[in-house]
């Protein structure tokens, strides 16, 4: 609905520019002939001139508004209306590659404010042809500012019917716009008074120095708007680098992304060198989510040739996009822009980040200095979480079986008594209700003598395995003695615990195990449960009751059972 009512937004706008024109053209006698070549010299300074535009948020601003006012004022209505469809709809279509239809009413609403100004201004008798020296400075400054107003009119009008919101920067594209136009007004009387005095040659001159002008000013908003996003970026880096929880860290790199660019969505992917994959470790949408972490991932993968040829960071979009690259409409059509930021550590790729926009040409050069930046630091920020985590990871992880250690499994006991230690704790209602399940490998010492040390690791990691896939991914899995494991299971009563111990040691015992010399050997493995509050008081009574269930009701009963605790 909204994409149709787009349409025929743009597509009446068109019509009625574009009529408008053909019949000012063929029909109205106000202009017998046009000055072609002082037509093609305007062009050629607009189309200078185009290149020179300025990115702000969603708006462009123009500089050619200079050449389309004096026009105006020198050739007439007709040839101005021309010079705007040559200039501002031809140059982007073919040119600049911009979508069709926003050229076209944006190229539009230029047409119609100089057709309606053009007869507001003859209707209080200002005729062109009759304009004094005095006269013309005032109406020509009168005249520009005008169209300043209505173009700005038309731009909000547009979005508040279109999309029924004003765009974000547009406080911040009017001023650039307001300053730009201090510049322009007075630059666009200098370029009729110097065809008026001294023709061509006059006109040339000051067109190169219109040109000069609106470098300089381009550059001073750059630098401007460097400056402040560099401010930024300090920040930013300061906050991510002052963290080292990896999820901690990738959240404050997206903020920082969307404060510096205020994209629609943004990814983080880490490469993983062993596999050779992409995988994305955080993504925030900032407007409803069209694409998912899953769409991304498959993406990058599909096409991971391409990016890890390519070490540069690049913006796309996608009526030019880069093919060979990355193809924006195969992951979302409705996206219109992108950046893609490698994260490089040690000259090495160890990550990306994806930034997408909804809007055309969105980012510019100078965002993608700025996240050149942050790209930089960020790296660092997620190497050094990443260490961290691995740090963190191998002081409670046992380095066989990757399961926690004995050291953490006793902080998370601890944990489940901490904020209740003067009340009852089988009445208390604050406890959640923990049951835990110790495991423990039958004549596991016959088999590292008879079979060796190496079979009995591999028995020891295939355990794991068995017990991690017959768990919860919220309960604790840990090693906590040579062959013993523990099961922490929050939120558990008794008897669940004991199923899924039961369960457990059924698969052990109908798995075949296989030595480092290819015999199978069978496995079995015993075990106890205990719960907490409603049996235990604390951790260590909890385990204290386990461990006194799995050897007084299974391991001097046959072994190769589960027990409950029995008091």
């Amino acid at each position: 609905m909204v994409v149709n009512k787009r349409n025929i937004y743009y597509y009446t706008m068109g019509a009625l520019s574009l009529i408008s024109t053909f019949i000012f053209t063929f029909f109205s006698k106000e202009y017998i002939q046009i000055n072609i070549p002082l037509l093609i010299i305007l062009t050629c300074v607009g189309l200078l001139l185009e290149k020179i535009k300025l990115r702000i948020g969603e708006f462009t601003l123009m500089f050619d508004v200079v050449v389309v006012v004096a026009s105006y004022f020198v050739l007439g209505l007709v040839p101005t209306l021309w010079l705007s469809i040559i200039l501002f709809y031809f140059c982007d279509i073919f040119i600049n590659k911009t979508n069709k239809l926003t050229t076209l009413s944006n190229t539009s609403m230029f047409i119609i404010i100089f057709i309606f100004l053009h007869y507001f201004f003859k209707i209080f008798g200002y005729e062109i042809s009759s304009i004094t020296k005095l006269k013309s400075i005032i109406i020509i400054v009168s005249y520009s500012f005008v169209v300043f107003l209505l173009n700005w009119v038309f731009i909000l009008g547009q979005f508040k019917f279109l999309f029924n919101k004003f765009p974000e920067d547009w406080v911040e594209g009017f001023l650039w716009d307001f300053y730009g136009n201090l510049i322009t007004i007075p630059l666009s009387i200098f370029l009729i008074q110097a065809y008026n005095y001294y023709n061509y040659l006059g006109l040339i001159i000051l067109s190169l120095f219109i040109i000069l002008s609106n470098m300089l000013f381009r550059l001073v908003r750059n630098l401007v708007f460097l400056n402040k996003e560099l401010r930024v970026v300090h920040e930013v880096s300061a906050s991510i680098n002052s963290r080292l929880e990896l999820g901690e860290t990738t959240f404050n790199i997206l903020d920082g992304i969307y404060e510096l660019v205020k994209c629609d969505y943004c990814f983080i992917l880490y490469f993983n060198r062993e596999n050779m994959t992409f995988n994305t470790v955080a993504s925030k949408a900032f407007r409803d989510a069209e694409i998912g972490d899953s769409d991304i991932d498959e993406y990058m993968n599909k096409n991971i040739r391409n990016f890890l040829s390519c070490k540069n960071s690049f913006i796309t979009k996608s009526d030019i996009s880069n093919k060979e690259v990355i193809d924006l409409c195969e992951i979302c059509k409705d996206i219109k822009s992108a950046v893609y930021e490698p994260l490089m550590s040690q000259n090495e790729l160890i990550g990306c980040i994806l930034v997408y926009s909804n809007i055309t040409q969105k980012f510019t050069k100078e965002h993608l200095i700025v996240l050149d930046i942050l790209a930089s630091q960020a790296a660092i920020a997620i190497e050094n979480a990443k260490l961290y985590k691995d740090t963190k990871n191998k002081a409670i992880r046992d380095s066989l079986t990757g399961l926690y250690n004995q050291s953490y499994f006793f902080d998370v006991l601890e944990s489940l008594t901490g904020e209740c230690d003067d009340s009852i704790k089988a009445e208390c209602s604050g406890c959640n209700r923990t049951s835990l399940i110790i495991l423990d490998i039958d004549h596991f010492k016959q088999v590292n003598d008879t079979y060796g040390h190496q079979t009995g690791d591999i028995v020891l990691k295939q355990v794991t395995d068995i017990i991690k896939n017959n768990v919860r991914k919220s309960d604790i899995v840990s090693r906590y003695g040579g062959e013993e494991f523990t099961v922490i299971l929050p939120h558990t009563n008794e008897a669940t615990a004991y199923k899924i111990g039961d369960r457990i040691r059924e698969v052990v015992e109908q798995t075949k195990f296989e030595t480092m010399d290819g015999q199978i050997i069978n496995i079995t493995i015993s075990g106890g449960v205990s719960e907490f509050p409603s049996q235990a008081d604390s951790g260590s009574t909890l385990l204290a009751y386990a461990d006194r269930a799995m050897y007084t009701g299974s391991k001097r009963k046959g072994r190769n059972k589960i027990s409950k605790y029995v008091s």
